[in-house]
């Protein structure tokens, strides 16, 4: 059998049970719907299945294409610029992790922008730039390059036309993410979890195979490339750039609201955990392998095609059974980020666009409709971005993904001075994200990292000093607010000593 006809079986296969494991994620959903169930699954998923789902959505098609590609152009920089993930990110995400755990299940909280407007007593402000800016437009050009780089591994393997690919793509991310929500997102996820590091070990295995060992591996491909993993990047732009991805990560809106789907604290630390561990194999380990394979193969391989050298090792180098399973992980890694963006901006559409409403049309609304507008919500989603990812991709696109990391980045402050500084206020929120963002765009696009520092860390310092300048200078927060949150006094340190005895339950 032809390898283009056998991965054409396999991805079909493949995509089959991404639909099948949404049935029994529907079947195991309550009876009643709600926003809870079907954006976080009420709070009830386990270790094991957040452990793997966090994995699995923080390491998208790039961990598979872009980031090999990035290695075999500037080599030990582009792994060096992924240590930061386990350096930072890793502890990050358990104090944030701790503490956002514990108020979403408290608050019953469903999007980012939930906390947010609660904690800073600001609707409007609040949901529209923490929801549709950072959620949403920072986000959707995501899901679009997770379904480009489906198509473009499918193409390669089977000829099949781009759009073509595309589409059949979008229309089982939008099935199965609006059959199961939530719980259908994570149990797709576990198996996509499963294929990627399969795929990514099988890859590595086979080229230790065919070099004749682990040493002749590192010594042929140095034979070839003896600058293969030379830092080949400014030194300042290489720490400022993998700061502002690590430290940004712990607050992805699609992994932020992986917290409050956990059922204890425990396993709200698996999410920790599968972060923590992906970016050591997936991003670090194995690259340091494959990229050696990719050189001696392939050592003149033109720049701007590096994204897709990995799917064109498989096609000319392994057996179809090989291609196939390397694919699946491919279309596993891209597609676990995408199903948690595309349930994420559903959520912002309909749980944030909602409890923008006047209270006396919010009220009218039951929980199944939103739940059900949510479900239609998904396939509108989907359905831009399948537009969006037929046409070139443009400026808008271009500034969507190139400020999405930094963007992300601004949370950090806003979240911490929630979560500990009584003094922050919905007017240092307001004014911190918008010169944040103002910032952001300009060291990005119109004078590209000053001193070669990342626009990121630039856009996190401008926000942080105006978010406590003006929460300074400001009224402060309802002292109601404060205590609820655990920052008001003597009734406030009842609440944290009640989070601090609760958490020692949870672990015990």
């Amino acid at each position: 059998m032809k390898t283009g006809t056998f991965v054409m079986i396999c991805a079909a296969l493949y995509l089959v049970a991404c639909f099948a494991l949404s049935i029994y994620a529907s079947m195991k959903s309550s009876k009643e719907a709600s926003r809870q169930d079907f954006y976080v699954a009420s709070s009830s998923l386990g270790s094991f299945v957040l452990f793997l789902t966090a994995m699995a959505t923080a390491f998208s098609a790039f961990a598979f294409m872009g980031q090999l590609g990035q290695v075999y152009n500037f080599g030990g920089s582009a792994i060096f610029n992924f240590m930061h993930y386990a350096i930072f990110a890793y502890p990050l995400m358990f104090i944030f992790g701790n503490k956002l755990w514990y108020y979403g299940k408290k608050y019953g909280y469903v999007t980012p922008a939930d906390f947010i407007a609660d904690r800073y007593d600001t609707n409007m402000p609040a949901r529209l730039l923490v929801g549709l800016i950072i959620c949403v437009y920072f986000s959707i050009f995501y899901i679009v390059i997770q379904m480009k780089g489906c198509s473009w591994a499918i193409q390669e393997a089977t000829g099949m036309s781009t759009p073509a690919a595309t589409f059949m793509i979008a229309i089982v991310l939008a099935a199965y993410v609006a059959i199961g929500g939530m719980r259908a997102v994570a149990y797709t996820d576990v198996m996509q979890a499963i294929f990627l590091l399969v795929g990514s070990l099988i890859i590595a295995a086979t080229m230790i195979y065919l070099a004749g060992g682990f040493n002749p591996l590192y010594t042929q491909a140095l034979a070839v490339k003896p600058d293969m993993l030379q830092p080949k990047m400014d030194i300042l732009e290489l720490i400022t750039g993998g700061l502002v991805m690590a430290i940004s990560l712990p607050l992805w809106p699609a992994l932020w609201t992986k917290y409050y789907c956990a059922k204890d604290l425990k396993t709200c630390f698996g999410i920790a955990t599968g972060c923590g561990l992906g970016t050591v194999i997936v991003t670090v380990g194995l690259p340091l392998i494959i990229i050696c394979g990719l050189v001696i193969a392939y050592p003149n391989w033109p720049a701007a095609k590096a994204d897709n050298l990995i799917i064109r090792y498989v096609l000319d180098y392994t057996h179809p059974i090989v291609a196939a399973i390397v694919v699946g992980g491919l279309l596993s890694a891209a597609m676990s980020t995408a199903d948690s963006l595309l349930l994420l901006i559903s959520s912002v559409f309909t749980v944030d666009m909602t409890e923008m409403l006047p209270e006396k049309y919010r009220n009218k609304i039951s929980e199944k409709s939103i739940v059900n507008f949510g479900r239609i919500m998904v396939f509108v989603v989907i359905a831009i971005s399948f537009w969006i990812s037929l046409r070139p991709m443009g400026q808008l696109v271009t500034i969507g993904i190139q400020l999405t990391y930094p963007g992300y980045l601004l949370a950090v402050p806003v979240v911490a001075g929630g979560l500990w500084w009584k003094k922050a206020n919905k007017y240092g929120l307001t004014w911190g994200l918008t010169a944040g963002l103002i910032t952001i765009y300009i060291t990005t696009f119109v004078n590209k990292n000053p001193f070669h520092i990342a626009s990121g860390i630039w856009g996190l310092v401008v926000c942080s000093i105006v978010f406590i300048v003006v929460s300074m200078l400001t009224p402060s927060t309802r002292p109601e607010i404060l205590q609820k949150f655990g920052l008001g006094g003597q009734q406030a340190e009842g609440f944290t000593n009640k989070l601090s005895t609760t958490t020692i339950k949870e672990n015990i």
